[in-house]
C-alpha cells in the first residue's frame, strides 16, 4: 500500500503506540479491510505484529487477535462478508506474520 492508496485516517505504523492494543487492533482491522480486495496483507502489518511480540511477548499478540476480530466487525465491509470470514482473515494474519 503506497501513500496514494492509504486513507487519511490510517496512520503510519510507526506513529502507533505499541502499548495501546485497541489502537493497534483498529489499525490492523482497517489494514485488513483495505487489503481484502488484493488478498495481500503486506509487510507493514506483519512488521507491526513482530515488533509487538518482541516488545511485549506472545501473550500480548494473542490478546490482540481477538481485539482485531472485534474491530473488523466494526469496519465498513461488504454485507456478504460473514463474521466467520472476518475471523478467518484475522486468524490468517496472526498465523502468517512470523513466517513473513
Amino acid at each position: 500500500m503506497n501513500e496514494k492508496t492509504r486513507p487519511e485516517k490510517l496512520k503510519e505504523p510507526h506513529l502507533l503506540d505499541l502499548g495501546n492494543l485497541p489502537e493497534i487492533a483498529q489499525w490492523l482491522a482497517q489494514f485488513i479491510a483495505l487489503s481484502a480486495a488484493s488478498g495481500v496483507i503486506g509487510s507493514m502489518a506483519y512488521d507491526m505484529l513482530k515488533n509487538l511480540k518482541r516488545r511485549f511477548g506472545r501473550g500480548r499478540v494473542n490478546e490482540l487477535e481477538e481485539k482485531v476480530y472485534e474491530a473488523l466487525k466494526k469496519v465498513q465491509r461488504d454485507p456478504r462478508v460473514s463474521d466467520e470470514d472476518l475471523r478467518n482473515r484475522a486468524a490468517a494474519l496472526f498465523r502468517e506474520y512470523e513466517n513473513h
